[in-house]
């Protein structure tokens, strides 16, 4: 952030200026001279978090202006007669105010308004008619729309109302509606005819509870839906208004679902032809705590590359071994704090990638349920996973385990056989009470390439014997114990490539030996 707070009373003088740029600076306000630059086209205040308001006079002093960013900055109104700015081409954000000198009937003038835009608290439109004369619906030249209401309206007649006359463009692109208060949506929300439509996000909107007729929006690629707390049931209504639908979702790559607390079920439609979400590549369920088992995932999803689970039942995670994913690259388990034993059920064999996260009661992976093909795994923030025994994963060959605070251990891998010996790959980082590693069991890792040892605080040193002699890369961060380097550590890697020590602090030198002539040659 720049570190301008202010401009002087005689910037005014400028008088030729054309384009200024204070974004991301820590400005507050402008003073009102700025008012006096008359061929002014640009200003930008992006990123301005300090500032809260515009000179008076800047919409009927500043005719000529075309681009006005006030993203992310802390304004609460816009400027008073808007409309003046009819050149106006750029604004990312309107923000209604609690008067008339801010009310929305003033962007029915902007005509030329292109690109992303957003308004915000559109809990203070006074009249349903005044959200009518903003006259979005004409406004051909935006691509992308965020609605946004503040505050606690629960089931407000208003907000639909105003929803209603705030219809878009059909070559509408992107639209985000968030904190909405009303029981029910527009009936232009999901409308066939927005043909282009690409991304739609419905956040925090407490008080719906039936999603639109998404599956009809033909171009959908990504859809978020986030906080709609009276949900309880995604059924037939999601995939088709009663129209004939042959392929719900054709083109959707990307859904995200969280925040649920009262969704239970998910029901598939049956298509003309059988098939929904034909080309999801990417699912994420965070947060779904009652959504359970059979009636949790669709069983079949043909082109699925990522499966994210994040604070959900485990009857959910268990439901796996029902569903048929051919396409499955990575399975994200997140957040499944009361699991003990994973997955639970038989995988499919082809998931190449897992990464397991904050599930702290976890002690084991189940022996029958292992994907045969699991080439990836990473483990993060579960406090048994030093204890797990990896070397029944016969094809795994990359390994991450990190952010383990509780568990203390006098060395890793505790024994011969703990590690699968095909492993190429492995990174230890955040393991803060392992003290050392074992060198015996590692000599036996024969395909090893890469090991980096990573903010492992209590490490103090390095085997003397049993690095593995394939290594190629050593890499040794943030470890502010370790204190030496023995030169019989290096002598017989003859492979090794690329060492890489960063933030040891209290390690003085390297070994006196002779380092690995494959390394000095680099």
């Amino acid at each position: 952030m720049l570190r301008v707070t202010s401009l002087p009373k005689s910037f005014g003088d400028l008088k030729h200026l054309r384009h200024l740029d204070l974004s991301h600076s820590s400005i507050e306000e402008l003073p009102d001279t700025i008012c006096k630059l008359r061929e002014l086209h640009t200003l930008k205040l992006f990123g301005c978090k300090r500032f809260a308001r515009l000179p008076t006079n800047i919409a009927t002093d500043l005719i000529n202006l075309c681009c006005l960013d006030t993203g992310e900055t802390d304004l609460e109104e816009m400027l008073l007669q808007m409309s003046k700015l009819e050149n106006l081409q750029m604004l990312p954000k309107f923000v209604v105010g609690r008067d008339s000198g801010s009310n929305i009937k003033e962007l029915g003038k902007l005509k030329y308004l292109h690109g992303d835009f957003c308004i915000a608290r559109l809990e203070n439109v006074v009249s349903v008619e005044d959200a009518w004369e903003a006259n979005l619906i004409d406004k051909g030249h935006i691509t992308g729309l965020n609605l946004g209401w503040n505050g606690e309206i629960g089931g407000s007649v208003e907000a639909l109302e105003v929803l209603d006359r705030l219809q878009p463009h059909s070559g509408l692109k992107e639209l985000g509606i968030y904190n909405y208060g009303g029981t029910r949506l527009s009936q232009w929300v999901g409308d066939s005819t927005f043909t282009c439509l690409k991304k739609v996000r419905l956040v925090d909107c407490k008080y719906y509870w039936n999603l639109p007729s998404l599956g009809q929006l033909y171009s959908l690629v990504l859809l978020e839906i986030r906080g709609l707390d009276m949900v309880t049931r995604i059924g037939d209504g999601f995939y088709s208004d009663g129209s004939v639908i042959t392929m719900p979702f054709k083109y959707l790559e990307s859904l995200f679902i969280s925040k649920m607390e009262s969704w239970e079920e998910w029901a598939l439609v049956k298509a003309e032809d059988g098939r929904v979400f034909t080309n999801l590549k990417d699912l994420r369920l965070k947060n779904c705590p009652k959504l359970k088992g059979a009636l949790g995932l669709p069983d079949y999803l043909p082109s699925l590359e990522t499966l994210g689970i994040e604070d959900t039942s485990l009857d959910l995670v268990a439901s796996l071994s029902n569903c048929r994913y051919p396409s499955l690259i990575l399975l994200r388990i997140e957040g499944c704090r009361k699991m003990k034993k994973f997955p639970g059920g038989t995988l499919p064999s082809n998931i190449p990638n897992i990464l397991i996260m904050e599930c702290p009661e976890l002690v084991s992976l189940s022996e029958e349920g292992r994907p045969s093909n699991l080439k990836s795994l990473e483990i993060e923030c579960c406090r048994h996973s030093l204890q797990w025994n990896l070397g029944m994963l016969t094809s795994l060959t990359s390994l991450y385990i990190g952010s383990i605070f509780e568990e203390e251990m006098d060395a890793y891998p505790k024994e011969e056989g703990q590690l699968p010996t095909i492993l190429t790959s492995l990174t230890l980082s955040g393991l803060f009470r392992l003290k050392s590693l074992n060198g015996s069991a590692l000599q036996h890792l024969t395909s090893l390439q890469y090991l980096s040892i990573d903010s492992c605080k209590a490490i103090q040193c390095l085997p003397q014997h049993g690095l593995p002699t394939t290594l190629t890369s050593l890499c040794l961060y943030c470890l502010p114990s370790l204190k030496s380097l023995n030169g019989d550590t290096f002598r017989h890697l003859t492979s090794l490539h690329t060492l890489g020590i960063l933030y040891c602090n209290k390690l003085q030198c390297l070994p006196q030996e002779r380092l690995p002539e494959s390394l000095l040659e680099l």
